[in-house]
């Protein structure tokens, strides 16, 4: 069983997603049945999946595109990943986008006016 967070179905006649786009619901449905997810997706619309399973309770959902993230991780998309991370408590991932913007601190510097102050003092304090 995916998850326990929708009790018993067997009597609705239909299921809303509120606040999930058409395609991001239509990939959950797809994993909920067949537990594959396009692993080629872009960062942000893994993103998007991450958020959803997170508001329908996949765990197993939010773990799988917390591990193609991570996969991902590289110079240009780490501060865009280690703000997501911070904001949804992803551990693993914001230590590993964490180092990665140490490493490039100067390239980052103009970035960093754009990031919210209990992010970027998070980053900063590592």
């Amino acid at each position: 069983m995916r998850t326990d967070f929708w009790d018993d179905l067997s009597s609705a006649e239909s299921i809303v997603f509120e606040d999930i786009p058409y395609n991001v619901g239509c990939d959950v449905l797809k994993w909920m049945y067949t537990d594959e997810l396009n692993g080629q997706a872009d960062i942000h619309y893994l993103m998007e999946i991450y958020t959803a399973a997170m508001k329908l309770h996949l765990v197993d959902l939010q773990k799988k595109c917390e591990l193609i993230l991570y996969g991902r991780i590289d110079g240009d998309n780490c501060l865009l990943l280690y703000e997501f991370a911070a904001r949804n408590d992803l551990e693993r991932l914001r230590e590993e986008t964490g180092r990665v913007v140490k490493v490039r601190w100067k390239q980052f510097e103009d970035d960093f006016a754009n990031l919210p102050a209990p992010i970027l003092y998070r980053l900063v304090k590592r």
